[in-house]
């Protein structure tokens, strides 16, 4: 997904949008400083593109933006996410769904940032006027799996109160919950009606919020509330950067867990189109270093027949397709 794709989007967030003052880092501070760095790397392939003299200058440009990002999603991590206050409160100082719009804009800045920062790795490698390579890589690598890793799991949350159901539950559950939503939901229902709460920084982190229903972990509160807060929400998501995996009080499961696993949304690694079977490893074309992305980047059953499985056999045909996808990071 590039960012030229979402032009409306960008614009709009450019003009700000006021924030929690509960925060000392705020989600839209973290998307400005990956749109600085987007900028950045734009402005320095450019310039090697079209061999100008201010390579070292543009380089060195986005070198402090990368610096700025890296400090910032630090603090961001380190930091409180502000717990609700009571919702029969007036102004609430958090609230699920309060930052729906920059948890959108981030996955959208973050893809394409990451994109750009593999496109201008390969460019620096092919380029004859570019100087210290493997510093200004390593730089770039850096930003990369900072990206990457930053917020890798964001959670919502779904109500029928305010929302049609995501996806069936089962005829008679569907027809039930249709039934009560008549009487006693708002009469305004929104289709998909998903509230972002917070993120968690790995997958134990992610379901312990899911089964515990509760929104500190580590000594850190990540959600800004908890998945069940005043019983009212009945779904929730945790959303990767290869796959969604949702869960309901609807679906059987352990004993004393609200939500339970519902289904798995994959997106193959290779078209991009949403699968819901287990998918297919895609080693050896991606890189082992890190197992958290090589255990959920998975693909569809064609990419497999197209790309894997001649990969396996013929190491130079895996290199080629990640170097044609820019897949080595």
């Amino acid at each position: 997904m590039r960012l030229a794709d979402h032009g409306s989007f960008i614009l709009f967030y450019n003009k700000g949008i006021a924030m929690s003052k509960d925060y000392s880092i705020t989600l839209k501070e973290i998307n400005d400083a990956i749109l600085d760095c987007h900028k950045g790397i734009t402005s320095f392939t450019k310039a090697v593109e079209e061999s100008l003299y201010d390579i070292e200058d543009s380089f060195s440009n986005l070198s402090k933006s990368i610096e700025v990002y890296k400090k910032k999603i630090q603090a961001y991590r380190e930091q409180d996410v502000p717990v609700i206050e009571p919702m029969d409160k007036d102004t609430p100082s958090s609230y699920p769904g309060k930052e729906n719009f920059d948890a959108k804009i981030n996955s959208i800045l973050n893809r394409a940032c990451k994109t750009k920062a593999r496109e201008a790795i390969y460019l620096i490698r092919d380029s004859v006027l570019c100087k210290d390579k493997e510093i200004k890589i390593k730089q770039l690598e850096s930003l990369i799996y900072s990206l990457k890793y930053s917020l890798p799991f964001k959670i919502y949350v779904l109500s029928t109160i305010d929302s049609y159901i995501p996806y069936s539950v089962g005829k008679l559950l569907n027809w039930k919950i249709k039934k009560w939503q008549k009487k006693f939901a708002n009469k305004n229902l929104k289709k998909d009606n998903w509230k972002y709460i917070g993120y968690a920084q790995d997958l134990k982190e992610a379901y312990h919020y899911v089964e515990n229903n509760g929104f500190s972990w580590g000594g850190k509160i990540h959600l800004c509330t908890d998945p069940e807060d005043e019983c009212t929400n009945n779904f929730i998501k945790m959303e990767g950067e290869n796959f969604t995996e949702y869960f309901d009080s609807y679906s059987k499961g352990p004993l004393g867990h609200m939500f339970n696993f519902r289904k798995r949304e994959t997106v193959c690694l290779f078209c991009y189109k949403k699968f819901y079977y287990d998918g297919y490893s895609c080693n050896p074309i991606i890189n082992r270093f890190n197992e958290l992305y090589f255990q959920y980047a998975k693909c569809c059953k064609s990419c497999y027949r197209k790309y894997i499985k001649p990969a396996k056999k013929n190491e130079q045909f895996a290199q080629k397709i990640q170097s044609d996808f820019k897949l080595y990071l």
